[in-house]
């Protein structure tokens, strides 16, 4: 189940909120300042097997605070932006990929495609072109090829060994994106 999680309803959802916290912080050592999770969107993604596994924190940052090359870009196209959403994916299943069976593929495309959906959801209702991403190679990896992702700008790798990106939210590939999410069955999916 996909739950979007605005500030305002922050005190109903303490518990899965700090679940998300916690696997930020052990996969991708992030921890947010008070100050950002009071002012963070959640997109947080959990069943009943394996509890809060995914998702992405949703918040508003200056450009200058995001890798250089990606806040090059968008000023080289909007000079007088001062801040923009920024989004941190975290997806936490750990499966032998050496024996992944189609059940496995369809629960990883579907939380891809998801996950997608509920940006392109927040883009509109936040009237957004793009959102700044951070992730892990992984979730970078399986987010192109399970979701079929469509970057404005790659991820690409920075000292601090996460990769950061621009994700178009706004744009004809995400409407067939989120057609295909009628499709139940990952061999059924073409990109």
């Amino acid at each position: 189940m996909l739950t979007m999680i605005e500030p305002k309803d922050h005190g109903l959802y303490k518990h899965t909120i700090q679940s998300y916290l916690n696997l930020l912080k052990i996969y991708q050592s992030c921890d947010l300042f008070l100050k950002e999770k009071e002012r963070t969107t959640f997109i947080i993604v959990e069943d009943e097997i394996r509890g809060v596994y995914g998702g992405a924190a949703l918040c508003k940052q200056p450009v200058s605070s995001l890798s250089e090359r990606v806040a090059k870009v968008i000023l080289s196209f909007q000079p007088e932006r001062q801040d923009i959403w920024y989004g941190r994916v975290c997806f936490c299943v750990e499966d032998d990929e050496s024996i992944f069976t189609l059940s496995i593929l369809d629960f990883y495309q579907k939380f891809y495609l998801n996950l997608y959906q509920a940006f392109v959801e927040f883009g509109k209702k936040k009237n957004l072109d793009f959102l700044a991403l951070t992730l892990r190679f992984k979730d970078y990896r399986n987010s192109k090829i399970y979701g079929y992702w469509p970057y404005l700008l790659e991820a690409e790798d920075t000292p601090d060994n996460h990769l950061h990106g621009l994700l178009d939210v706004n744009s004809s590939n995400a409407l067939k994106i989120i057609q295909a999410l009628s499709l139940s069955s990952t061999n059924r999916l073409v990109q």
